[in-house]
């Protein structure tokens, strides 16, 4: 199986909802964590998302 998304992306979401340390953390926080712009890391949680979504069985 070919994952669609990367391990940025991965390390990504579950920091940013709080898979890592139980805190879910802000948009703006979470930039600030891995050293993103805003936008830069709004548009890297979109991607990332939508590719997760790919990842789920066709029955979702």
């Amino acid at each position: 199986m070919i994952l669609q998304y990367s391990e940025r992306e991965q390390v990504y979401l579950l920091y940013r909802y709080g898979f890592t340390d139980d805190t879910e953390h802000t948009l703006i926080g979470t930039a600030i964590h891995f050293n993103l712009r805003e936008s830069r890391a709004k548009k890297l949680e979109e991607d990332a998302l939508d590719n997760l979504w790919l990842e789920l069985p066709w029955w979702f």
